[in-house]
């Protein structure tokens, strides 16, 4: 496995794992909201049907939407911070591939290279010594399975 296939792939599972946190903190705020909301309405239909203020009642209510949009405020940042994390394993994910596509072209100038070398072999053993040949063929014959299964695998990223 080559530097850039494993670059390639923490930063596909730092992005997954990025997106889990993202996802439990978009949970938590909902939840948070969600009892936020219960509150109020607990506090207007206790206010709606007794008419008397309990100073302790409407102090926790005052406390708990402060601490719920504090906690919103934070989850904002988080987030925030979240998505600039994303964008920068973007921007790497972006260079890994120009990086693979770089060694996919030098795979393929050397692949051409190294069959012009091996028509060239062919024919000096063809006009030298006709027992090489099929040793010669063989040998050519892993060359090029070798470039092609290297290709093959640059390909599969």
């Amino acid at each position: 496995m080559t530097v850039n296939e494993v670059n390639l792939k923490t930063l596909l599972s730092e992005r997954k794992r990025l997106f889990e946190e993202h996802e439990k903190l978009v949970t938590a705020t909902n939840s948070n909201m969600e009892a936020s909301l219960n509150e109020v309405k607990e506090f207007k239909s206790f206010l709606l049907t007794d008419n008397t203020i309990h100073n302790s009642k409407f102090i926790d209510t005052v406390n708990n939407l402060a601490s719920h949009y504090d906690i919103e405020a934070k989850m904002e940042d988080i987030i925030a911070s979240k998505v600039a994390k994303f964008t920068l394993l973007k921007d790497e994910l972006m260079i890994v591939k120009t990086k693979l596509i770089k060694k996919d072209n030098e795979l393929l100038i050397v692949k051409g290279k190294t069959f012009e070398i091996n028509k060239s072999l062919v024919k000096i053993v063809e006009e030298k010594d006709a027992p090489y040949v099929d040793y010669i063929s063989q040998i050519l014959d892993a060359t090029f399975n070798s470039y092609f299964q290297s290709y093959h695998l640059l390909m599969v990223f």
